[in-house]
C-alpha cells in the first residue's frame, strides 16, 4: 500500500509540474507575442499566439449556449444504451461492463 501511495505521490507531483509548465509558458507567450505572431521552434512546429472562443477548438463558437450543453451529455447516454443493450446478452460476454 505504500508504494501505491509513493506512485500516487509521483504522478500528481509530474502532473502539477506540468501544469504549472503550461500555465507559465502560457503568460509569457500573451505577454510577448502579438495575436497571430509565429515562432518557429522546430521544421515541423511553430508557436503561434491565437485564441479559442469556442469548445473543442472552436467548434461551437457560432452555436447557441442552449446546444452546447447536449455534448456533455452524449456519453452517458452512450454508456446507458450500451448496459440497456449488454442486458439482453449472455452474462459471460459483458460482465465487465457493468
Amino acid at each position: 500500500m505504500l508504494e501505491r501511495a509513493s506512485m500516487l505521490k509521483r504522478w500528481l507531483g509530474l502532473a502539477s509540474l506540468v501544469i504549472l509548465l503550461d500555465q507559465i509558458s502560457k503568460l509569457w507567450i500573451v505577454e510577448h507575442f502579438v495575436y497571430g505572431e509565429s515562432l518557429r521552434i522546430l521544421s515541423v512546429f511553430d508557436l503561434v499566439l491565437a485564441h479559442n472562443t469556442g469548445a473543442a477548438f472552436s467548434f461551437l463558437h457560432d452555436a447557441a449556449a442552449s446546444s452546447a450543453g447536449c455534448f456533455p451529455a452524449s456519453p452517458s447516454s452512450l454508456r446507458c444504451g450500451s448496459r440497456c443493450c449488454c442486458a439482453s446478452m449472455p452474462e459471460r460476454r459483458c460482465s465487465h461492463w457493468r
